[in-house]
């Protein structure tokens, strides 16, 4: 069945039974569901071990409508992995700070 709180929701995004694909499909869909979560909770994701996971928790905090900091994405524009880096130099656009 579908996760019906914010607790379901993160335990979906962390579990091993789920692909990695589809928990990273979940995170960076979060902003279209009709779940809340406090992006705060979506921060750890940004830490994520996987490239996939950084890059979907990158979508879903530019797309949440929350108030967003971009300070939390300046540490990714170092990342490893060059998608993640591309993602965090976009966010700010989307976000409207840079035109």
């Amino acid at each position: 069945g579908q996760p019906t709180t914010t607790t379901d929701f993160l335990k979906l995004l962390t579990s091993s039974e789920l692909s990695l694909i589809k928990r990273a499909s979940a995170l960076a869909f979060l902003p279209y569901a009709e779940l809340q979560i406090a992006p705060q909770k979506l921060l750890p994701f940004l830490d994520a071990k996987q490239p996939l996971m950084r890059m979907a928790a990158i979508e879903a905090l530019t797309h949440s409508g929350a108030d967003f900091k971009t300070e939390y994405l300046s540490k990714l524009l170092k990342d490893d992995t060059k998608a993640v880096r591309i993602a965090s130099a976009r966010a700010p656009i989307i976000l409207g700070y840079l035109q």
